[in-house]
């Protein structure tokens, strides 16, 4: 389901469009959103309750394909329109849930490097580009975490099957938790991230400008 639906590039990108059209909406009083969880908060503690239905941010996203700024215009419009932004290039893997970043932090420093001067040359808008990625997925820790000593103090209703196996040290097989090179053991230290960009290009010949823009930007990830 991650991987078909809630993180699919076209799904992920309608989301993020919604999200960046949001942000810049939200500090302006003309559009009455909320600008924070604490007024969402008293909203919904309010009699407008009621009101706070889809229709009010479809409502918000309508009213901005007429906006002044031309990047709230393009993230509305391609909104209402079903056009989504488009995937440039994608890059994924493996990262230590101890280290300072989770995301690739080679593909983030090129894209804050070069990303104005690709868009100049395509005449965009640089908030027409969106470098973003869904929320790290992290590898279920319970089970490469816990011992078999710790499984035996649970509760039969929180138990967990104890797979063992033959590590070709033992004549008898041992709980693959309590093995520290397996790749549970492993895996459990790491979460697996996804880092995008993306672009809202409504230009006549977008398609050939993309695979353009795609080339440039994979030699950055290389």
């Amino acid at each position: 389901m991650y991987r078909t639906v809630y993180y699919h590039k076209t799904t992920y990108a309608f989301e993020e469009a919604c999200r960046q059209l949001l942000r810049r909406l939200r500090d302006q009083p003309d559009f009455g959103l909320p600008r924070d969880g604490n007024e969402v908060y008293v909203l919904c503690k309010s009699d407008e309750l009621a009101n706070f239905t889809d229709e009010y941010v479809d409502r918000a996203i309508r009213t901005a394909v007429h906006h002044a700024d031309p990047v709230t215009q393009a993230l509305a419009r391609s909104i209402t329109s079903r056009q989504p932004p488009k995937l440039v290039h994608e890059v994924c893997g493996l990262f230590d849930k101890a280290a300072v970043t989770n995301r690739p932090p080679h593909f983030d420093k090129m894209c804050r490097h070069n990303l104005a001067g690709l868009a100049a040359r395509y005449s965009l808008p640089v908030g027409q580009f969106l470098l973003c990625g869904p929320k790290p997925i992290e590898f279920e820790e319970r089970g490469s975490r816990l011992t078999v000593k710790g499984a035996q103090g649970l509760a039969p209703e929180e138990r967990e099957e104890i797979i063992n196996v033959f590590d070709g040290h033992s004549d008898e097989p041992v709980a693959i938790v309590e093995i520290p090179d397996s790749l549970i053991s492993q895996l459990s230290t790491h979460h697996f991230a996804i880092r995008r960009l993306y672009v809202i290009d409504s230009h006549p010949d977008a398609k050939a400008r993309l695979e353009a823009i795609r080339q440039e930007v994979r030699a950055w990830a290389d």
